[in-house]
């Protein structure tokens, strides 16, 4: 039951429809607004500074000009205490913390208050070129979580993100905030259309910036496949919250689990959340293992593009894994359990299936894209072709009845899309044994470079761009071919150790420099 004595919906339309009538906002668990002083421009991008999520907030007092404190409002919610209201604790979490409107907060909530600040979100105004959105404002907020949607715009006509085109299908991140995430206590960023570069020494926190918005867009992080292992020392969980394509989401983990809020609507699913989210290429030096590592990397790569363009691939990647790993377990127990074997069986066969047709497709797509990036990158005519594996074969059933003895000699899977393989040759060899290293490099960059063409052709918008420091490694040559392959239209964020490499490179455009050093960024 709610405070006014209805019943809450648990399964179905009604669900949706209580959550829509009725205003939420999260208590517990929430990525609150993030204190610290509202600093002035900074060259292209405004940092605010870090503090303390737990402590005073300060903002401008409009009148003088004169930094004052609010207390009270702005306490550290990870670890506050939860307001139940009679409602069960279970209900709380599955509604995230909802009151309705006869209740004080939301009442204040509804009388105007210039003082108050808010998360701002824009929108899109297609009937007119020279408007756009304006990321949403991070203002010194003293609600708890909430962000309202007041529409503001600006007159802006060359410094469009994408000219001719929705401001929606760019892959635009206005605004980034943190808390307790890695290194960083909090953060609060906001950038240009055209990206970031953040420079520092190394283990300074960079990389985590750009990790931070791959699981902000994606849930997915390319250091570690434990959302527990992202949270900073000594805490009980992260927050990050930004806008990608103009919608305002945020990611919170703790240890009663993932939440995850899109336009201020809880997302009931990580699926849901994705459906509705946006695609990222990520750059790194590890992409050299790529074309010299195991086969594993090389799935994860067509794991991961496939997974953007298709939920049905996300979904079927997680079943198989399930019941692979089901297998796997009653293998290792040595005992003959063959109907449990193939109840199981019949679970990687329909979904793996699945993986093989659509990893069979995007490599088809990606062959060619992959080659014109290796000519353009290197400079030179290095015939590159792609060529999927599947390790079962044309009959992944008829290979799992063969499998069955050597399997369980071997206590292990042997035989699905988990052993399938990426070929990649150049000039007809294979890449990873005849390539040189200046070759594996550029292919590597080849293949992220395909990626990100495929996912604007076939996803319907650009990627965000997250490269971290490749360039020290690339000469000039082909570090100006990289930048100019690069769709101009997508927004970029590039961490370095230096910035000698800039004196020789083409104007980046609109993009914002920012300093990081021991989690805080200037």
């Amino acid at each position: 039951m709610d405070p006014a004595g209805r019943a809450l919906p648990r399964h179905g339309a009604d669900r949706f429809q209580f959550r829509h009538a009725r205003q939420c906002h999260p208590s517990q668990g929430v990525l609150q607004s993030l204190d610290g002083d509202l600093s002035g421009r900074a060259g292209p991008g405004v940092v605010r500074e870090q503090g303390d999520a737990a402590g005073y907030f300060r903002e401008p007092d409009a009148a003088s000009g004169v930094q004052r404190q609010r207390d009270g409002r702005n306490r550290d919610l990870l670890s506050g205490t939860r307001q139940s209201h009679g409602i069960p604790t279970q209900q709380l979490y599955r509604f995230g913390i909802c009151r309705d409107a006869s209740h004080p907060v939301q009442q204040s909530r509804q009388s105007p208050d210039p003082g108050r600040a808010r998360w701002r979100e824009g929108t899109a105004h297609p009937g007119d070129p020279q408007r756009r959105p304006i990321q949403r404002a991070f203002l010194a907020s003293g609600d708890i979580g909430r962000a309202d949607a007041d529409e503001i715009a600006a007159t802006r006509d060359s410094s469009l993100p994408c000219p001719g085109i929705s401001p929606y299908t760019c892959g635009v991140l206005g605004s980034l905030r943190l808390m307790d995430f890695r290194c960083f206590g909090s953060l609060d960023l906001v950038v240009p259309a055209g990206g970031a570069i953040l420079t520092g020494d190394n283990a300074q926190g960079k990389t985590s910036i750009l990790e931070s918005i791959c699981v902000l867009v994606r849930l997915h992080s390319p250091r570690t496949r434990r959302m527990g292992a992202m949270t900073r020392f000594g805490t009980g969980g992260f927050g990050i919250a930004g806008d990608p394509w103009g919608a305002e989401r945020q990611v919170r983990f703790s240890r009663e689990g993932l939440v995850l809020k899109s336009d201020d609507e809880i997302c009931l699913s990580q699926t849901s959340y994705l459906a509705e989210g946006g695609l990222v290429v990520w750059m790194g030096n590890e992409d050299l293992e790529l074309v010299r590592g195991p086969g594993e990397g090389r799935r994860r790569y067509l794991d991961f593009l496939g997974a953007q363009l298709d939920p049905n691939y996300r979904r079927s990647w997680t079943r198989y894994r399930r019941a692979l790993k089901a297998k796997n377990l009653l293998l290792k127990e040595g005992r003959t359990r063959a109907a449990e074997i193939a109840s199981y069986e019949e679970i990687l066969i329909e979904h793996g299936m699945v993986l093989i047709e659509s990893r069979t497709r995007l490599v088809a797509e990606l062959a060619p894209l992959a080659a014109e990036a290796q000519r353009v990158v290197s400079g030179k005519d290095e015939p590159l072709t792609l060529h999927y594996l599947p390790a079962s074969g044309e009959d992944l059933r008829e290979s799992l009845l063969q499998a069955r003895e050597r399997e369980a000699r071997l206590r292990q899977a042997v035989v699905g899309p988990h052993r399938d393989e990426l070929g990649l040759r150049l000039h007809g060899m294979p890449a990873s044994d005849f390539a040189s290293e200046g070759q594996q490099r550029t292919l590597a960059l080849a293949l992220k470079l395909a990626q990100g063409k495929l996912l604007e052709q076939r996803g319907g918008k650009l990627p965000i761009y997250l490269m971290d420091d490749i360039f020290g490694e690339l000469d000039p040559g082909r570090r100006n071919a990289l930048m100019a392959h690069l769709p101009p239209r997508a927004q970029k964020w590039i961490t370095t150790t230096h910035l000698d490499w800039l004196k020789e490179t083409p104007s980046l455009g609109d993009i914002g420099r920012f300093h990081v050093s021991a989690g805080h960024v200037s």
